[in-house]
């Protein structure tokens, strides 16, 4: 298990959001303020985000390192952005 349904949570109005990467790869994410199992890797982007205001780092599995999704992060809030197909909630 990688996500508790109690640490869903909506940004800008919607849990869920499909995004699409300037390489045209479109994933649809879940957003969580906690990610169990994650490990966030890389420097803060700030380009091609998803989210205006935040920056972003990639969340992988802690245990095989499968990319998960997206940390955002802009100083004064968090959160995971979820690939929805690759993970499993409880």
């Amino acid at each position: 298990m990688l996500a508790l349904r109690h640490d869903r949570i909506d940004v800008n109005g919607a849990h869920e959001h499909t995004c699409t990467n300037p390489h045209g790869f479109t994933f649809h994410l879940g957003c969580y303020a906690q990610a169990l199992g994650c490990t966030i890797a890389g420097q803060p982007m700030a380009a091609d985000t998803w989210f205006p205001g935040f920056q972003w780092r990639l969340a992988a599995c802690s245990e095989c390192n499968v990319h998960l999704g997206w940390y955002f992060d802009r100083g004064d809030a968090f959160f995971y952005g979820l690939i929805l197909n690759r993970i499993q909630t409880e």
